[in-house]
């Protein structure tokens, strides 16, 4: 029984249940574009991604300025754009999220995002997709993060064996 046939045969569900387990992240597989001759696969990718959802540790004086902060996820981001004013004084929530190669950190009671970069991030860092993404053909992505590279690579070694 050749692989493609299995591959079709198998659910929706279980198509993009595979899908979240090889990326690391919530990819919907668009399952009219799975070709079984050439294996070409259509995801939906995105240009911006939320790098952490946390709160900071730290307590606040009432303003960001340029220092590091630390979040309760373990990473540690470094403001490098002007003080914004925040409302809330303790352990406000904090969200990072990345827009191609620059980081911004939004918290709760500050009216803008404020650009970060970072300066210690945990080994594992999963990315989700922000806003909902455009239909592309993942081969012909150049610019795509380290984990999912490794995702990808990943995913092409599942295949592998299971076609072995």
């Amino acid at each position: 029984m050749d692989q493609g046939d299995r591959w079709q045969r198998r659910s929706e569900k279980d198509r993009v249940y595979f899908a979240n387990w090889a990326f690391g992240c919530p990819l919907k597989l668009i399952v009219s574009d799975i070709q079984p001759l050439n294996r070409e696969i259509k995801m939906t990718v995105c240009k911006s991604y939320v790098v952490c959802k946390s709160y900071v540790v730290s307590q606040f004086n009432g303003y960001i300025g340029e220092e590091d902060y630390c979040l309760a996820d373990g990473s540690i981001w470094r403001i490098i754009t002007p003080i914004y004013r925040i409302r809330r004084k303790s352990c406000p929530h904090a969200t990072v999220f990345r827009k191609d190669h620059r980081y911004f950190l939004v918290v709760h009671g500050m009216g803008d995002d404020v650009e970060v970069e970072a300066v210690y991030l945990p080994r594992f860092t999963l990315e989700t997709p922000l806003t909902r993404p455009k239909n592309q053909v993942l081969q012909e992505q150049l610019e795509i993060p380290e984990l999912t590279k490794r995702a990808l690579s990943k995913w092409h070694w599942c295949v592998a064996m299971a076609n072995a």
